[in-house]
Order: C-alpha cells, then structure tokens, then sequence
C-alpha cells in the first residue's frame, strides 16, 4: 500500500512539475513557474538521502515505463535533484 502511493505521489509532483517547466508564458508566468519548481526542489532536498533515493528510483521507473512523454523531462530534472546530498535548510 505504502509503495503504491508513493509512486501516486511522487507521479503527481512530476506532472505538476512538467507543467509548470513547460507551460506558455500565456497560461502562467514564468517568474511564479520557476518559483513553484524551486519550492518542489526545496521540499525534496528537505527529504533523508534514502528517501530521496527511493524518490529517485519511483523517478527513473516512470521515465523508462514513458519515455515519450517523462523521458527528457526527468533525465535533466532527476540530475538536478539528486544533486543535493544533504538536506537543505
């Protein structure tokens, strides 16, 4: 059951975080885009290293399973994450 949401969870912050990346400046601003995507960071960093991991994992299996549509997106984004190796304060 835990894994299952987890993997809801961490599915719907990559789709949040996909639309804010790649919206129109028409649909929101840029400025409150970046600061959403920035927040999403600051809460993961906020994450122990091992569930970060475990984030990370759920991250790369959802990019494999779609490629299409996750692939680029979560290669760049899962880099940028996984770049933290201590929790931000």
């Amino acid at each position: 059951m835990q894994e299952q949401l987890i993997r809801m969870l961490v599915e719907l912050v990559v789709d949040l975080a996909m639309f804010f990346d790649s919206c129109d400046d028409s649909v929101l601003d840029p400025d409150d885009a970046v600061k959403q995507l920035e927040w999403i960071g600051y809460k993961f960093a906020g994450l122990s290293p091992e569930a970060r991991q475990e984030v990370i994992a759920v991250m790369r299996d959802i990019a494999a399973r779609d490629r299409e549509t996750y692939g680029a997106f979560l290669a760049t984004w899962i880099d940028e994450l996984g770049a933290w190796d201590e929790p931000q304060e």
